[in-house]
């Protein structure tokens, strides 16, 4: 838990993690409010990047960089810089007294009680309680019920991960931003409204120091999270999740004492473990990362050789390389697991069939490859003959030399 100078300034660190590509907690499309409003009238969500919106902050009078340095205006160390308000959504908010988080339009929170604590805020890991009520598009879907996550993670809801970073416990906000922001079903499109109330925070464990059963849940929670991403076609959200949630699986460096008695849990995180790494390789499958869904198709594999999901994803990548005998190798090794699903063998049937004809095709085209450059090693050298004497020139050189010196002469004498 760690004490702030100012929440201005954890708002600018926020508008400054939200540029950056790798920020866990901060992947979700961060188009303004007019776009969601766009949706709530049937038009699909995008997913696109927010590079042509115009940024858009809370009303202030300076002009500061994101390490809070003053760059036109005096440091009165308040507000956040003034920006164009064209939006009419924006200019709507920021009158009533609402910050833009991100500064792009897409998440505005206000402040309508303040605990007795306001030094207190929750960092990055820490799990906090929240009281929290929810409406996606002016609809009701549920009110003060009470919801736990780790700050950073992406558990439940982006928008919480980043505004709760600005709260101070029994603190109570409402929270307006686009539904894209938050990964639960009934939030696909449109515009969504949180009234939250931060009730406790408790400190970051030691993943180290967390028994297996709850790095287990962990690891299940992170997967199931990764589902929804995915169906909201938000993929690197959907990697970043299951990453994390390999963290908390992590095992391999602990004593043999730390396991004893627990193999059931072990082995069942080696198989999360595998279907989390095989999960990833479905995401670099699905973005065009050939090499990238090969290394964690294979680290599945490694991890559960009973899992013929990642033999699929592994063929699949080898043949996007152009490695045809890799390829039916991998398809020959998964047709030998045992129980088997019995759709995945068909694919892996039908995929190996594939990478055989694909193996043909290779194998012929390198042939006739061969051949002509054989063909161009065995030709003779071609003899050029030389060129037809040019006889008829030399008398006319003979005149004209002959014809120059006469005038010559002439000239000579007549003079």
């Amino acid at each position: 838990m760690a004490t702030d100078d100012t929440e201005t300034q954890l708002v600018r660190d926020l508008q400054q993690a939200a540029g950056e590509k790798d920020s866990p907690s901060l992947s979700a499309s961060t188009t303004d409010l007019s776009q969601a409003g766009a949706e709530k009238e049937g038009d699909p969500p995008s997913r696109s990047d927010n590079s042509s919106a115009e940024p858009l902050r809370s009303n202030g009078s300076d002009n500061r960089s994101s390490d809070g340095s003053s760059s036109t205006g005096p440091d009165d160390g308040g507000d956040l810089p003034d920006a164009p308000k064209e939006n009419p959504r924006t200019k709507e908010l920021l009158a009533q007294g609402y910050t833009d988080v991100l500064g792009s339009g897409a998440l505005f929170f206000k402040t309508l009680s303040k605990g007795p604590d306001q030094e207190t805020r929750p960092e990055q890991d820490d799990r906090v309680i929240m009281l929290a009520s929810l409406s996606v598009n002016g609809d009701v879907l549920f009110e003060q019920q009470q919801e736990s996550f780790r700050v950073g993670q992406g558990d439940v809801c982006q928008a919480w991960d980043m505004v709760v970073r600005l709260v101070h416990v029994q603190d109570v906000i409402h929270v307006i931003g686009t539904a894209r922001l938050d990964s639960r079903p009934e939030c696909q499109s449109g515009e969504i409204e949180y009234t939250l109330q931060l009730q406790e925070i408790q400190p970051a464990e030691d993943i180290d120091m967390m028994p297996l059963a709850d790095r287990l849940a962990e690891g299940k929670l992170k997967r199931e999270i990764a589902k929804k991403w995915a169906g909201m076609f938000d993929h690197d959200a959907a990697c970043r999740t299951l990453k994390r949630g390999l963290d908390y699986l992590k095992i391999d460096d602990l004593p043999a004492d730390a396991l004893e008695g627990q193999e059931a849990t072990v082995d069942e995180i080696k198989k999360l473990q595998s279907a989390l790494h095989s999960n990833i390789a479905v995401v670099f499958t699905k973005t065009n990362q050939p090499r990238k869904a090969l290394e964690a198709s294979q680290k599945a594999i490694d991890q559960d050789s009973t899992n013929v999901k990642p033999y699929f994803l592994k063929m699949k990548a080898l043949l996007a390389m152009n490695d045809t005998e890799e390829a039916i190798a991998c398809g020959q090794a998964a047709l030998a697991v045992p129980s088997q699903d019995p759709n995945f063998v068909r694919d892996i049937k039908k995929l190996l069939r594939e990478a055989r004809e694909k193996e043909a095709q290779l194998r012929e085209q390198e042939k006739r490859q061969a051949k002509r450059m054989m063909s161009a090693l065995l030709q003779p050298p071609t003899t050029q003959a030389p060129p037809p004497p040019v006889w008829w020139k030399r008398p006319l050189v003979v005149a004209a030399v002959v014809g120059v010196l006469g005038v010559l002469v002439a000239l000579w004498y007549g003079a």
